[in-house]
């Protein structure tokens, strides 16, 4: 309904606002950047899922099945440097690699369930940071937006475009916020809380436990 005005205005940003001859580039260069960024953040998604799921399919199977503390009376497997010395492996528990990779197994009794309980735990953290690292660009944005609105040359706009303008300055002051579930902004406010909130929970855990 308000096409014709709206044409009018981008006419008059076009003509006394901004050179589009200019030759400065580093604005397109920083939006470039920028621009890759955002595309290799986007590119840990499914990487993040590919590597969740082969943790969780396949290599938690086959560490539980080395990692669950099965005694077996086996002097030539005697190790007392290890947490349990009677558990016996398929491999020497005396060379560096062998008896560290024992240690850690030891340490948990399930590894293969613990490292996809670790696993899974990083990728949800990393999930939920980078959706919050999106929702709090949105807010950078728009305020930045209003700013940049203000550093215009608007001055040399007609009566018309500057209302338009402070209209337009008058709805940023509002800050732009996504919501989840209509409750919970989504920014890195949200995410600080929710991490602190997460790390109190598991010390009344250990607490308990």
């Amino acid at each position: 309904m308000n096409r014709n005005a709206l044409v009018r205005f981008h006419r008059t940003m076009a003509k006394n606002f901004y050179d589009y001859k200019e030759k400065n580039t580093d604005f397109i260069d920083r939006l470039r950047k920028e621009t890759e960024k955002e595309v290799k953040l986007f590119s840990m998604v499914p990487i993040s899922t590919v590597v969740g799921a082969v943790t969780g399919f396949v290599l938690s199977p086959i560490l539980d099945k080395y990692g669950t503390y099965i005694v077996e009376d086996v002097s030539h497997h005697l190790n007392i440097n290890l947490p349990a010395p009677f558990i016996a492996y398929q491999f020497s528990t005396h060379t560096h690699a062998g008896f560290f990779f024992a240690y850690i197994l030891q340490i948990w009794e399930l590894p293969g369930t613990s490292l996809t309980s670790s696993v899974l735990g990083c990728i949800e953290v990393g999930y939920m940071a980078f959706i919050s690292f999106l929702g709090q660009q949105i807010i950078d944005l728009n305020d930045e937006l209003r700013v940049k609105m203000y550093e215009s040359k608007w001055y040399y706009g007609s009566k018309r475009t500057k209302n338009s303008i402070q209209i337009f300055q008058q709805m940023t002051l509002k800050p732009l916020v996504i919501m989840s579930a209509s409750i919970i902004p989504i920014n890195l406010d949200t995410f600080a809380m929710v991490m602190n909130s997460a790390y109190s929970y598991y010390n009344l855990i250990n607490a308990f436990s």
